[in-house]
């Protein structure tokens, strides 16, 4: 049996590493394997036990899926099962970011929360903690904006607890947005995790990477493909796997 992360620029993913643990815990014997490429098409999605889907193509292909709820409120999917000739689409990244947030004892509770970003990880988190109605922080020239949002140039104004980064593009980060007062005292969530501390952990006293997502969400990807619901993701499997990487 096979399986594999569908991506773009994504030779430096952990996510095999991950996987071969997965597997070997479980006794799954399935292989895990990157494909980086420019065209979907090229892929025949049907031989694959299931696939996991990251940047760029989290937002593409959603018409020809069959959806499950969550995938059709943030219109985004990382993980494909093909089954009985339909391609199932789920999203796993949400319950992956709360993962995160129960394996650290994150309290988001009451919280102002930004989220920079508005690809398929940062709508997934936005999906996730929606009741604590969150920010999302988009450039000036954003084809697409959320009701509530507001410009990385406003950022420096703005006093936030919580600072969820959702965007691998370094082009429109900086320290010299946040004020000082921010980067001393704010959490920062840094959805990107290789390497680590990430570009924006250097400059923040407080900071964690989004390593645990990822290791969640495949756990959870994992369970739904094989329908086991004895595959949970456990803190003595986040130091096993992070002494793996």
């Amino acid at each position: 049996m096979k399986a594999a992360l569908i991506g773009k620029n994504i030779q430096y993913s952990l996510s095999p590493i991950i996987h071969q643990y997965i597997s070997k815990k479980y006794s799954l014997n399935y292989h895990y394997q990157v494909i980086d490429t420019d065209n979907l098409k090229e892929i025949d999605f049907f031989s694959y036990l299931f696939l996991n889907i990251t940047t760029p193509y989290k937002e593409t292909m959603l018409d020809i899926m069959v959806k499950d709820d969550v995938v059709n409120n943030v219109s985004a999917t990382n993980l494909v099962v093909p089954k009985n000739n339909q391609l199932y689409a789920f999203n796993t990244d949400y319950l992956g970011f709360l993962a995160l947030l129960k394996i650290n004892k994150i309290n988001i509770k009451n919280k102002k929360i930004f989220i920079l970003g508005y690809g398929g990880a940062a709508k997934a988190v936005a999906y996730a903690i929606k009741n604590e109605n969150p920010t999302i922080v988009v450039k000036t020239d954003a084809k697409r904006k959320p009701s509530n949002y507001l410009v990385y140039e406003n950022l420096i104004d703005e006093y936030p607890d919580i600072i969820i980064n959702a965007t691998p593009n370094k082009e429109v980060l900086s320290k010299d947005l946040f004020n000082n007062k921010t980067i001393s005292s704010a959490l920062l969530i840094d959805l990107n995790y290789n390497p680590s501390p990430t570009y924006l952990m250097t400059y923040f006293k407080n900071s964690i990477d989004g390593l645990d997502m990822l290791i969640a969400q495949a756990f959870l990807g994992v369970k739904i493909a094989f329908n086991n619901d004895k595959i949970v993701y456990e803190k003595e499997d986040q130091i096993k796997i992070r002494k793996l990487l």
